[in-house]
Order: structure tokens, then C-alpha cells, then sequence
């Protein structure tokens, strides 16, 4: 005779227990018993990947209907429900990968709802299906140690112009913040995001993959700083200055064009730089002035598209010559 041990368990060992499930899968427990029925609210792991769930929703339908608005507003649901009927007053992780049109709203009103119960990593992968301005209280969370965005092109839209703004509220409180990625996201003014990354004092991992129509000069000063990663949505912005303080920072990836002024400063830890020059200006005194400031690296990996022989010798020689120690180099060539 078969024994049911499950039932005997603890609602907490039941729990974790769920939590190495897929949310929706944990979620689908709710019809096996009256107990049953609520316990998936007390996840403090939340994981909802669209793709996966409407593989399985469509594969239990036997019929492909992965686009079908009905899958969406039955995903959209199932985050709502999880969210909105929570049993636990706090939340490890939030993870959203759906890369359908949505309304601002509807993502505000999750990150809020994460925010309430404490939510200590927020990872959202969204399409926007317009221009939006992201809520402030992102910026006054004092549990978040993880903060990755990313707003994906909708895919119907390719041809608009559409922009998420960070909105960097005057006061800015984020103790707790360790890890930042922005991706394909927009400041308002320089201050904006010199504020956001000074309100940080331990932010360790710093990704800005940005539109930077708004911003002329960016400015990173960090003494907790680790990891920098640079890129730019457009070539064209009005970005023309650079100053990175980083005392602690140990690896550097910077893809973007070569800037008027780039001001590289106590960067005497950095251990690795990847560098990729996007459309390089035939400037020697930019080139001389971006390479000064890493002259510690211990590794560099420099990619480049168009570089004219007598540009590249002259960095060479230049680099070289103010190393004091033997450190390996990497160049490479798409």
C-alpha cells in the first residue's frame, strides 16, 4: 500500500519543494486539494518565461496557437494571479520574459506589487507597445540587490521611434542595489542618471546598453564599481563625453563610437577591458586620451571595424610604452 508523504509535509517543505518548478507549473497544484488550492501564493521565486508556458499550454490544447491572443491574456493572468494573491508579505525574485506588446500599466502595476513585498531581484525582458515614462519607485526600493531591464523592439513596430524613459525621481534611495542592467532604455538629462548611479554606494555590476539622445556627458563615479559594460542603441546621439571614476572596477566592456572627451580615472585595479570602437573618428588625441586611462588593464581585447595602419602602429606604440609590466593583449578583427 502506498503511503502519501507529500500531504504529511509541512506547508513550508511543500513550498520549497514548488519552487524548482516553473511558476506555471506550480501554479497548476491549486486543482490537486482544498489544501492544494493557495499554496503556489507563497512562492517567493517567481519565474514566468512566455515561451515556455505557451508550449505548454498549446501542447495540453494538441494545437499550435503560440501567437494567439488567447495565450497572451491567459499568461497575463497567470502573472496577475501570482502577484495579486500572494499569501507571503515578501519576494526573492521577479522574472518576466514576454516578448509581446504590453501596456505600461500593466508592467508598472507588477513592479509595484514586487515592490510592496520586498522583492530583492527584479528581471523584466518586455516589448512596450509605446513610448513610456518607467515609474520612480523603482528607484526607492531599499530590498533591491538586482535590477535588470530590458524593452524589446515590438516586433509589428520595427518602424517606430519608440522610447522608455528611466525617470530618476530628485530623491534617490537604493542602499541595498548591487546589480544594474538597462537595456534599450533613456534618461531624461545627465543629472538624471549621474544621480541614479551615486544613490548607489554599493553597485557592483553596472550594464547601460541606452539611447543617449538625451544625455552629452555620462558620468560613472563609483568607489564600489566592478563591472562596466557600455553600448549604445544609436550612433547618432548627442553623447559626446565620457568621465568614469571607478577605483574598484576590475573589467571594462566598452562598444560604442569614440567620444570627443573620454575622462578615465583611478582605474588602477582594472584586470580586463574589451573595447570595440563603433565607427572610429581618425583622432589621435581622443585614441591617446581613452587608452591613458586604462594603462593598468592586465588584458585588453580591442576589436575594430575600420582602423587605418598608421592610427593602429601609433596606439601601439603608445600603449606599450606605458606599461610597466608584461600583460597580455589581445587584438582581434570581426
Amino acid at each position: 500500500m502506498e503511503v502519501d508523504r507529500i500531504s504529511k509535509m509541512p506547508d513550508e517543505v511543500v513550498c520549497h519543494i514548488m519552487s524548482f518548478l516553473p511558476t506555471e507549473e506550480a501554479v497548476n497544484t491549486s486543482i490537486l486539494s482544498k489544501r492544494w488550492k493557495y499554496l503556489f501564493a507563497s512562492l517567493t521565486n517567481l519565474h514566468f518565461d512566455y515561451s515556455s508556458f505557451s508550449k505548454t499550454l498549446n501542447k495540453g490544447r494538441r494545437r499550435r496557437s503560440s501567437s494567439s491572443s488567447s495565450t497572451i491574456i491567459s499568461f497575463i493572468s497567470l502573472v496577475d494571479r501570482v502577484l495579486f494573491l500572494r499569501i507571503s508579505s515578501s519576494i526573492h525574485s521577479f522574472y518576466v520574459n514576454f516578448r509581446k506588446a504590453i501596456d505600461l500599466f500593466r508592467v508598472t502595476a507588477w513592479i509595484n506589487a514586487a515592490l510592496l513585498r520586498n522583492v530583492q531581484e527584479i528581471d523584466l525582458i518586455v516589448c512596450l507597445r509605446e513610448s513610456s515614462v518607467l515609474p520612480g519607485d523603482l528607484c526607492t526600493s531599499k530590498t533591491l540587490v538586482v535590477l535588470k531591464l530590458k524593452f524589446d523592439p515590438v516586433p509589428s513596430l520595427h518602424g517606430l521611434d519608440l522610447v522608455t524613459m528611466f525617470n530618476v525621481p530628485a530623491k534617490v534611495c537604493l542602499p541595498s542595489l548591487k546589480h544594474l542592467h538597462l537595456d534599450n532604455v533613456t534618461f531624461a538629462d545627465d543629472n538624471s542618471i549621474a544621480r541614479l548611479i551615486s544613490s548607489c554606494p554599493v553597485l557592483e555590476d553596472l550594464t547601460l546598453y541606452c539611447d543617449w539622445d538625451n544625455i552629452c556627458k555620462l558620468s560613472i563615479s563609483s568607489c564600489s564599481l566592478k563591472r562596466f559594460t557600455m553600448s549604445t542603441c544609436c550612433f547618432h546621439a548627442a553623447l559626446d563625453k565620457i568621465v568614469v571614476n571607478a577605483p574598484s572596477l576590475v573589467y571594462l566592456d566598452y562598444t560604442s563610437y569614440l567620444l570627443v572627451c573620454c575622462s578615465l580615472t583611478n582605474l588602477d585595479s582594472l584586470v580586463e577591458a574589451r573595447i570595440r570602437f563603433e565607427n572610429l573618428r581618425d583622432n589621435n588625441a581622443c585614441i591617446t586620451q581613452f587608452f591613458k586611462g586604462i594603462s593598468h588593464v592586465q588584458s585588453l581585447k580591442l576589436s575594430f571595424e575600420v582602423m587605418e595602419v598608421s592610427l593602429l602602429t601609433l596606439f601601439l606604440m603608445y600603449f606599450f610604452s606605458v606599461r610597466e609590466s608584461n600583460h597580455a593583449m589581445l587584438l582581434s578583427a570581426p
